[in-house]
């Protein structure tokens, strides 16, 4: 009998689509488990993610490191800066045009010019 079943036809298995990555097992049960938009989570949590910053800016060495480096290398001395590339038809730079922007730039990133409250940056008129 077992001999017969050698020369059977095994059916196919059925094919699953799918990605190997998004399956949850019990090393990745952890992760996510609904699907939100990162707002929704940002705005029941912000208080709590904002005293974490805080305790780790103050205590911790590493992380006071990072922002020092943040710091330095991507932010500067002088913040965020605009540079303005407005071309004209010709394809040359505006400069007319360009340094009026950034000028514009600049008055609005002033802080007379407004104040931060609740995580909205209200600016006077």
């Amino acid at each position: 009998m077992k001999l017969l079943n050698i020369f059977k036809k095994e059916p196919e298995k059925k094919k699953q689509r799918g990605f190997k990555g998004a399956l949850k097992t019990r090393f990745t049960n952890w992760l996510l488990n609904s699907f939100t938009k990162i707002n929704v989570d940002t705005k029941y949590e912000f208080k709590q993610l904002i005293s974490r910053v805080r305790d780790l800016s103050k205590n911790n060495e590493v992380f006071r490191s990072h922002l020092n480096n943040l710091e330095k290398s991507i932010i500067g001395k002088q913040g965020f800066r605009l540079q303005s590339l407005v071309k004209s038809d010709s394809g040359e730079l505006n400069t007319a045009v360009n340094d009026e922007l950034e000028l514009a730039w600049y008055d609005f990133g002033k802080r007379s010019n407004g104040y931060i409250t609740k995580c909205r940056i209200v600016w006077r008129s």
